[in-house]
């Protein structure tokens, strides 16, 4: 049987994970000189696409049809937005200067499937 976490947890159980993935990444996958290219570039990959795929996290939606949000929703949109500005783009940046290359494969037209 395939392994799915479809329906197993909620929205804000994937946001408490989306931050504890980014913090992982950013702590224990330093981009150095030493680094296996593949796998930096597939976690460049997943994190420019955690980046689009928690874009809209502090927003109110106006199509929402359930209940309104509670404010921990709010308060963990807000905690995934300061961990891409203060944490995340260091570590792009810190990305970018020791292997450019792995930056420009992922904003390629066809990058690497994560």
């Amino acid at each position: 049987p395939e392994l799915t976490l479809e329906g197993r947890y909620d929205d804000e159980d994937h946001k408490i994970l989306a931050v504890y993935g980014a913090m992982l990444v950013g702590e224990k996958c330093r981009p150095n000189e030493k680094i296996n290219l593949d796998i930096l570039t597939r976690i460049t990959a997943g994190i420019f696409s955690w980046f689009l795929d928690t874009a809209y996290t502090n927003e109110e939606t106006s199509y929402y049809l359930g209940p309104a949000p509670s404010k921990r929703h709010y308060e963990l949109g807000e905690l995934i937005e300061r961990l891409k500005s203060e944490y995340m783009l260091k570590w792009i940046q810190e990305v970018q200067h020791t292997h450019l290359e792995v930056v420009l494969a992922v904003l390629l037209p066809h990058p690497v499937e994560v």
